[in-house]
């Protein structure tokens, strides 16, 4: 009777290298391939060697024809190694012994948290680690399964720090303060001032006061030089700037823009259009109630 040899632990995956596999099976013919690859899913299904009886080790990897039977004989006279248990695989037991150290890890971290949740038993000392270096192999030695430290956390607080200063709520930090806005010289329209100041926050540098200050003085020493402010807080919506310059020799409508400037700038144009349009109306409106 074939002794059984299993470890606790559900081995649903495990790690394939293609370089390794390939160089070490470059030599096998596709039904031979086929059949080493299929007996390495019995053995991690299994947990368990390959059963001795060779058409037993047939008929689980579905090998009916002649050629398919030689295949699995000779893959397992190749790469698996004959012992009173069965055919085992070197690689393949020390893989499985690896996940189930790892389990077994995890279940007593988490009964550790718990304190009500016995450890997994440990699995059988003796030949799991005797076998892992025994042979060639086609998979690398990590093993991605849970590990020690995995288990869930018993505790509800979400805050990782465990002494809290209960200060930190009570007295928030206060707000840096932006300042008041600088006020606007006459020459300058608000409605062009404002487009520059959301143009600024879509760019994500909205301006402090101190910033406004800067960027009026500025403005006035370009008005000074003859540029009208209107047309360099346009050329700065159009080309995408976060500030004031002197308007270029090609005009601003010549500039190549994309599609969210030129939008942006007939909305501003829309919206003075309107502006003038309301003021006109308001203006006609108080001269016939005069009249």
């Amino acid at each position: 009777m074939v002794k059984r040899w299993r470890l606790d632990v559900d081995v649903n995956f495990y790690p394939f290298h293609i370089g390794d596999y390939a160089s070490a099976t470059a030599h096998l013919s596709m039904i031979e391939d086929a059949a080493y690859r299929r007996l390495l899913d019995v053995y991690y299904t299994r947990e368990t060697p390959i059963p001795f009886d060779v058409r037993q080790a047939c008929r689980l990897v579905r090998a009916q024809s002649k050629d398919e039977r030689q295949a699995v004989q000779d893959v397992l006279r190749e790469f698996f190694t004959e012992t009173p248990e069965g055919w085992r695989h070197g690689r393949c037991d020390a893989e499985i012994a690896k996940a189930n150290e790892k389990k077994t890890k995890a279940a007593q971290s988490a009964a550790k948290r718990w304190g009500n949740a016995p450890a997994m038993p440990t699995h059988p000392e003796g030949d799991a680690n005797a076998y892992a270096n025994a042979m060639r192999t086609h998979m690398p030695t990590h093993m991605p399964t849970q590990c020690e430290g995995n288990a869930p956390n018993p505790n509800p607080n979400p805050n990782p720090n465990p002494n809290p200063n209960p200060k930190s709520k009570e007295h928030p930090p206060t707000p840096r303060k932006r300042g008041a806005a600088a006020p606007l010289p006459d020459w300058l329209n608000p409605d062009d001032w404002q487009a520059f100041r959301e143009h600024r926050t879509r760019l994500r540098k909205p301006m402090t006061a101190e910033a406004e200050r800067r960027n009026l003085v500025d403005l006035e020493k370009l008005r000074a030089e003859g540029h009208e402010p209107a047309a360099v807080i346009n050329q700065s919506l159009v080309r995408g700037w976060v500030g004031l310059f002197r308007i270029k020799d090609d005009s601003v409508t010549t500039a190549p823009m994309s599609r969210q400037a030129a939008l942006e700038a007939r909305n501003a144009e829309h919206a003075r259009e309107f502006a003038r349009r309301i003021m006109e109306q308001a203006q006609n409106a108080a001269a016939t109630d005069g009249q």
